[in-house]
């Protein structure tokens, strides 16, 4: 090279043949030794021409070229190599010949090559035919020998040409798979689809890596050899395969040499087909590059004029196995669609119980049918990874029990702890059948950055840092906050929709309406790969807190003391701590990024919710589990961390564990009232429900004290009617009716209950709670005769509003079913025996604190 900026290249390379630069991997060999002479890194590179690294990659490796009318994104990385301009015009007439190449019937000039001999030919060698010149710069530029030259045989054979691959369909295969289980359906409708003149006669398979697509090909070609049907098998796993199994498909069906020669092999083979008599079904099996593999001449597959076409006459059919369901949906709201020629079918993990089944049959050794169901819903109900998990613990089950060690897992329960400590218990029995999945993985999301959508890859790795299980998309992923992140640069919502579209059709996900809300799903082992990698753990601060953001955005929409809220409340459950679940999973070390703000609000709306509604062992539950990592992340005095302690305490105190609730809400108050002080909203609100915990516990006379006190504060800094004071005035009551001072405990209570049915409404929660106390007062004042009058309309409303399940409900409807009024252990007993029954389920936050 002769420009300036070529001058701290390496020496000792020579200098690159454009001439022997014959097909793809020529030309990313070429891009390499120009890389290492200028001693760069491809991260190097990446850098210099803002080409996504995973991109690049591929140039390098050989596997692709900078797609058509990208001559700008060659010049980009020809400079970063330090090609001058003088020279990148040469790289610009090499690629353009290699591109015009693909688009030529005959892809990477190797899918259909000299034609093969079908009938003997006139005897006599031919005589040798030399190498090419271009084929032995070629050789320089790749470092191996020229090819032998070529020489015909006497049967008019190519002597130098590969074996064929058979075109049998490989069943001796499922002679050693399991019992193929939840797919009847599916081979049901595509055998009578096959055995009747119903149309289509085209049938695609879409669906993730390992789900189990040519399985289920095999299953309905099985059924096809046996009612006497000529069956196919097409491996499409490259251009060059697909081509060299039509040749032999042509020659099968009865092709001459002139015909092989001088015909256009895409048309010959289907008239060929199209001229059968017999019942007949062609198998093209994992076309995953669908239109480089099934559309020689840079066509479309859809278009119908490649290797799949329609079928005509109702003698033959096309199944077609494929992770690209992209390819083979047509435009509409939905995923892969019924088409005029064709019929797309996604094939789905399997069923908790069909893939249980699985691996009882696999490793019956390796535990009960309940222990085969949990480790099935973690391998995400994928075929493969069941016979992988299920031919470990065979394996494992023959060695004496002398030799087990720690590694090797032998129960179903073994197998799935070694995946919850991040292992991969399936490469111990068969570590060149559980990489090669993930690597197709990998590769159908580098097809998607071909196709222009590179945000797809992130946004995978973003779902996967998401809590298992499904999740409302359209109200976690939201455009205008994904936009907002460097991992997601100025993404809208057209190209979100088109990213899920694709992830969908690929299989990486599922999707699934209910009601109003559509869900998305992850595989387990889809989010296992893609969760701790190392594009996560390089910029786990940027997926920190975007997921952060997210899911503060979400769960922000919902009041969670508000019943209207509870729906959109539920359909987020489970996510609350998906950002502190990955930053305390990946996040170890002196590398941990920044915390941002509000990660626990999620977390405390998501308790707060579990509360109100009842549901408080749940509610107890989140606490438990995400106050370790807050404490470790945060600092035990962190004020978000303390209100989580205060939603704890709270929660023993629903629980009846009120002596529990004293000693946590005081000493959640002495760390409040250093940290915040004493007159904090949020120290009053710990005050306020220390004391109702000691009106739990019958110590009335230190509860008045603690409610006088609190009320009085509210009173001065929130105002005499804000809804925390009227809390507090509420509980005052109380304690005087607790102390039998009922005529004044009538008078605050219906103070409350006007003023809460103002401020909050009729049907709030924490106006109904004044409504049942007010109740409890009627009989306690004019004796158990006035029961069931007085708790009819509670019970009503109570069972309206909160549902049958709710705590505050059954008490009032259990007293209109006994003859003397309100019977023990019921919703409306005195205080002490309640808990946190009496006060404010329906607080919303003060602007100034948490208020717990």
């Amino acid at each position: 090279m002769t420009d300036a900026g070529t001058a701290s290249c390496q020496p000792g390379l020579d200098a690159v043949e454009l001439d022997a630069i014959e097909g793809v991997r020529d030309f990313g060999r070429a891009l390499t030794r120009l890389r290492q002479r200028a001693g760069l890194s491809v991260r190097d590179v990446s850098a210099a021409s803002g080409i996504a690294l995973s991109t690049l990659s591929g140039y390098f490796a050989g596997t692709h070229l900078p797609a058509v009318g990208q001559e700008l994104r060659l010049s980009r990385l020809l400079t970063a190599c330090r090609v001058g301009a003088s020279e990148q015009e040469g790289w610009h007439e090499v690629w353009h010949r290699l591109r015009d190449a693909a688009r030529s019937a005959h892809p990477d000039n190797r899918a259909v090559r000299e034609p093969r001999s079908v009938r003997p030919q006139a005897t006599g060698p031919v005589p040798a035919e030399a190498p090419s010149p271009r084929a032995a710069a070629r050789s320089r530029l790749v470092g191996v020998p020229a090819p032998a030259p070529r020489s015909e045989t006497a049967a008019g054979g190519r002597a130098g040409r590969a074996l064929l691959r058979s075109i049998r369909p490989p069943l001796a295969r499922l002679s050693h798979e399991p019992v193929v289980r939840g797919r009847d359906g599916l081979v049901g409708r595509l055998a009578t689809a096959l055995g009747t003149a119903s149309t289509p006669r085209v049938h695609v398979l879409c669906g993730l890596a390992g789900v189990g697509k040519s399985t289920v090909a095999l299953t309905l070609a099985r059924a096809a050899v046996a009612h006497g049907a000529q069956v196919w098998w097409v491996g499409a796993d490259s251009a060059a395969a697909t081509a060299d199994a039509m040749y032999a498909l042509a020659a099968e069906l009865g092709a001459s040499r002139n015909q092989l020669e001088h015909s256009s092999l895409p048309d010959l083979v289907w008239r060929l087909l199209s001229a059968q008599r017999r019942p007949w079904l062609l198998v093209v099996d994992g076309a995953d590059d669908t239109d480089d593999v099934l559309a020689p001449g840079g066509g479309r597959v859809v278009d119908g004029t490649g290797w799949v076409r329609p079928v005509s006459g109702m003698q033959g059919m096309v199944l077609v196995t494929t992770r690209d369901g992209r390819t083979w949906r047509h435009p509409g709201p939905s995923g892969p669609a019924r088409g005029a020629w064709f019929d797309a079918h996604l094939v789905a993990p399997l069923a908790r119980g069909d893939a249980a089944r699985v691996l009882l049959e696999l490793a019956p050794r390796g535990g009960g049918p309940a222990e085969a169901l949990a480790l099935a819903e973690r391998l995400g109900g994928l075929p493969l990874e069941l016979r992988l998990a299920g031919g470990v613990l065979a394996a494992a089950a023959r060695v004496p029990i002398d030799f087990a060690d720690a590694e090797t897992p032998r129960t179903f329960a073994d197998y799935a702890a070694s995946l919850d400590r991040g292992g991969d218990p399936s490469a111990l029995a068969a570590p060149h059948r559980s990489a090669p999945m993930g690597r197709s993985w990998r590769l159908s999301l580098d097809m998607l950055e071909r196709c222009g959508l590179q945000a797809a890859r992130p946004l995978l790795h973003l779902a996967a840092c998401l809590a298992p299980g499904p999740f409302p998309w359209t109200r976690v992923l939201r455009p205008d906050v994904l936009a907002g992140s460097p991992l997601f640069p100025g993404l809208g919502a057209l190209s979100l929709c088109e990213l899920v579209d694709a992830l969908v059709d690929l299989g990486f996900v599922t999707r699934h309406r209910e009601g109003d809300t559509e869900l998305l799903t992850l595989p387990s082992p889809v989010r296992r790969l893609f969760r701790d990698t190392t594009e996560v753990r390089t910029r786990l601060a940027d997926y920190f807190e975007l997921l952060t953001r997210l899911l503060m955005v979400a769960f922000a929409e919902y009041e969670a003391r508000d019943p209207a809220a509870w729906p959109g409340l539920e359909v987020l459950a489970g996510q609350e701590q998906a950002a502190l679940d990955l930053v305390d999973d990946l996040g170890g070390g002196t590398g941990a990024p920044a915390v941002p703000d509000d990660l626990l609000l999620p977390v405390r709306l998501a308790t707060c919710h579990r509360r109100v509604s009842g549901r408080l062992r749940e509610a107890e539950r989140i606490c438990t589990d995400a106050l370790p990592k807050s404490r470790r992340l945060l600092g035990p005095d962190h004020p978000d961390v303390l209100a989580l302690e205060h939603e704890l305490g709270r929660i023993r105190l629903g629980c009846g564990d009120a002596a529990r609730a004293v000693r946590e809400l005081r000493a959640v108050l002495d760390a409040r009232v250093r940290v915040l002080g004493q007159t904090d909203p949020d120290t009053l609100t710990t005050q306020h429900y220390l004391a109702r915990a000691l009106l739990a516990l019958g110590r009335v006379q230190e509860a008045h004290v603690w409610f006088a006190r609190t009320l009085a504060a509210r009173t001065r800094i929130l105002g005499p009617g804000h809804q925390d004071t009227l809390a507090t005035r509420h509980d005052l009551g109380l304690v005087l009716l607790e102390q039998g001072r009922y005529t004044v405990a009538a008078e605050i209570l219906r103070t409350v209950l006007a003023e809460r049915t103002v401020l909050l409404g009729a049907d709030h929660p924490a106006t109904l709670v004044t409504r049942q106390h007010l109740t409890r007062l009627v009989v306690e004042t004019h004796g158990p005769d006035s029961a069931r009058d007085a708790y009819r309309e509670p019970a009503s409303e109570c069972t309206r509003v909160l549902g049958n399940a709710h705590p505050y409900a059954p008490g009032p409807r259990r007293a209109l079913d006994e003859p003397t009024g309100a019977p023990d252990g019921a919703a409306l007993p005195r205080t002490r025996h309640r808990g946190d029954s009496s006060g404010e389920p329906g607080r919303p936050p003060h602007p100034a604190g948490s208020n717990g």
